[in-house]
C-alpha cells in the first residue's frame, strides 16, 4: 500500500500523519481524539492542555488495555470453547460406542439365553432317558434274577426227572425182576 500524508487538526494544532490507511479513516480517529481531550477539559477545568492531553492517552491506553484483557478472555473462552465441543464430541462417540456394545451385550443375552434353554431341555432329555435307563436296568435286573431263578428251578427240575427216571429204570427192572420170576 502507498504511503498517504494526510492533515489533521486536534486542539487547533495541526498535524501531518503519513500512513498507508484511508484518509478518513485517520481524519476521523483524530475528530475522536479531540472530542476526547475536550470532554477531559470539560469535566477537569483545573487541567491544562498537556495534563488533558496526558489523561485522555491514559484513558485510551486503559481502555487499550481493558480491550486486550477482554480479546485474552475471549480467546480463552474461544479456547475452552473449542475443548468443551471436542469433550462433546468424545462424549457422542462414547455414546455411540456405548449404544453399539448395548446392542452386542443384548444379542449375546439373548444368545445366552437361547443356550440356557436349549442346555435345559437338553437337560430334562438327559433325565428322562436316564430315568428310563435305570427303569430298564432294573427291569433288566429283575429279569436277570428271573432267569437264574429259572436256571436253578431247570436244574432243580432235570436233576428230579433224571432221579425220576432212574427210578422208573429201576422200578422197570424190579417189575421184570418180578416177571421174571413169576
Amino acid at each position: 500500500m502507498s504511503q498517504k500524508r494526510v492533515e489533521v487538526k486536534i486542539k487547533d494544532m495541526k498535524f501531518y500523519v503519513v500512513g498507508g490507511e484511508d484518509s478518513s479513516y485517520i481524519k476521523n480517529l483524530a475528530t475522536e481524539l479531540n472530542e476526547r481531550i475536550t470532554n477531559i477539559e470539560k469535566s477537569n477545568y483545573k487541567l491544562n492542555q498537556l495534563e488533558s492531553t496526558i489523561l485522555t492517552a491514559l484513558n485510551i491506553l486503559d481502555e487499550l488495555q481493558k480491550e486486550k484483557k477482554s480479546k485474552a478472555e475471549m480467546g480463552k473462552i474461544s479456547q475452552d470453547k473449542a475443548q468443551a465441543l471436542e469433550k462433546v464430541e468424545e462424549i457422542s462417540k462414547l455414546k455411540e460406542e456405548i449404544s453399539k456394545l448395548s446392542g452386542i451385550n443384548k444379542q449375546s443375552n439373548d444368545e445366552i439365553l437361547d443356550l440356557r434353554k436349549k442346555f435345559n431341555k437338553t437337560n430334562e432329555e438327559l433325565k428322562e432317558k436316564s430315568s428310563d435307563n435305570f427303569k430298564k436296568n432294573d427291569k433288566i435286573k429283575t429279569l436277570n434274577e428271573d432267569i437264574s431263578n429259572l436256571r436253578k428251578e431247570n436244574n432243580n427240575l432235570k436233576n428230579q426227572n433224571q432221579q425220576a427216571q432212574k427210578k422208573i429204570i429201576d422200578l422197570s427192572r424190579e417189575l421184570e425182576s418180578l416177571y421174571d420170576e413169576k
